[in-house]
């Protein structure tokens, strides 16, 4: 069962689908402490782990790989900044929390934010924030973002086909 402010249940939980031509990016791509901001299955937490990154996990559901179980809709602070890697949890975040998960991500990030947010239209199990393209850069270079087209391009390009709509959904942004 989803949440009110969009966690997903256990039901939900195997929905969660990885990519490792971004995972490979990720990792290639980034320096020092990764977030992993709703984690799910943390099955991107998990690679980047094997592959030498230090990475924190967080989501609102926990499982017992979950390093820390946060409601990403309510405000807090780990303390620490680094990357943050947020995938396909925007557009699961009801609209009246918006503001306060973005200034979660604002506050836990000092270098990269990778980011992706569903297109409106797409279908999803409990989409209920989908924003176009224009709405996503505004709304992370209002926050001191910088938009970085070459990086956004080089991560879409690493999305099988399995996973196609990542090359649309998918933005790379530098503090």
């Amino acid at each position: 069962m989803i949440g009110e402010t969009g966690i997903w249940g256990e039901e939900e939980q195997g929905a969660h689908i990885f990519s490792y031509g971004v995972a490979r990016w990720v990792a290639k791509n980034t320096d020092g402490i990764v977030y992993d901001f709703g984690a799910g299955n943390c099955s991107y937490s998990q690679y980047l782990h094997e592959v030498g990154k230090l990475v924190v996990s967080v989501d609102g559901f926990q499982i017992p790989e979950l390093k820390i179980k946060q409601d990403l809709a309510v405000s807090f602070d780990l303390g620490v900044r680094g990357n943050v890697l947020c995938l396909e949890v925007f557009e699961h975040i009801p609209p009246q929390f918006e503001s306060v998960f973005v200034e979660n991500i604002c506050r836990h990030c000092s270098d990269k934010l990778i980011i992706s947010v569903a297109h409106e239209g797409q279908k999803g199990t409990g989409h209920v924030n989908c924003r176009p393209d224009w709405y996503v850069k505004e709304l992370f270079e209002s926050k001191g973002f910088t938009y970085l087209p070459d990086e956004t391009q080089s991560i879409r390009s690493c999305a099988e086909g399995y996973v196609a709509y990542l090359r649309e959904n998918l933005f790379v942004f530098k503090r």
